[in-house]
């Protein structure tokens, strides 16, 4: 189902079950937002995709409470990747942040620089890529 303001929301859960919360995926390339998003699903989490940042910031403040995981790429037009997971750990600063980049780690951790610990998920990647990353963000 497509949202408003860039947000798309794909809210079936896959046969692994239903993980509590939603995770907001922020890419603003569609196939890799949308592989993401399939992914999580497949593993019974509640997607929201967000094509750039301010989307991404609308759906983390329309209800940030009932978030499990943010998926940020950190290259995004306009409102960049940084600002949103910064805007993010404001209002949720136990939220585990997954950050999708195509540069290398000390580039992205530079860009990061004073943000709490987020996990790394080097582009390009594959589906045991992402399931590898989300298992290690996610708290179990």
């Amino acid at each position: 189902m497509s949202g408003a303001g860039g947000m798309d929301e794909a809210a079936t859960p896959g046969a692994g079950g239903s993980m509590p919360g939603r995770a907001i995926v922020v890419d603003d390339e569609p196939a890799i937002r949308r592989f993401v998003a399939r992914a999580l699903a497949r593993e019974g989490i509640e997607v929201v995709e967000a094509e750039d940042g301010r989307a991404a910031i609308a759906a983390v403040e329309a209800d940030p409470a009932r978030l499990a995981i943010l998926v940020c790429d950190l290259t995004l037009p306009g409102v960049g990747g940084d600002a949103v997971i910064r805007r993010t750990l404001t209002l949720r600063p136990d939220l585990p942040v997954l950050v999708m980049t195509g540069w290398d780690a000390a580039s992205a951790e530079e860009a990061l620089d004073g943000v709490g610990p987020v996990h790394l998920l080097s582009k390009p990647f594959t589906l045991a890529d992402v399931r590898a990353a989300v298992d290690a963000a996610l708290p179990r």
